[in-house]
């Protein structure tokens, strides 16, 4: 399950530059089905690009953005 707070406890957000990895992403909000990218994703790294209007993360980890419901570990901060 997910544990409420859990970007916010172990870390400040994203920031473009900043190194993430993502621990998990969230269950689709409209289903409630797991994503089906989850495994594919679980684990991977990768450095903030962007981040767009609705506060998803873009990045080097591969084509899917992180929605701020998917949990990550900001493991790298830029200068």
């Amino acid at each position: 399950g997910q544990t409420a707070g859990y970007n916010s406890v172990l870390s400040a957000k994203a920031k473009i530059g900043d190194t993430i990895r993502i621990v998990c992403l969230a269950n689709d909000k409209y289903t409630g089905q797991p994503d089906p990218s989850a495994d594919e994703y679980r684990g991977k790294a990768g450095e903030v690009q962007y981040i767009d209007s609705t506060g998803a993360l873009h990045g080097t980890w591969g084509g899917l953005a992180i929605l701020p419901e998917d949990t990550y570990v900001v493991i790298g901060r830029t200068s």
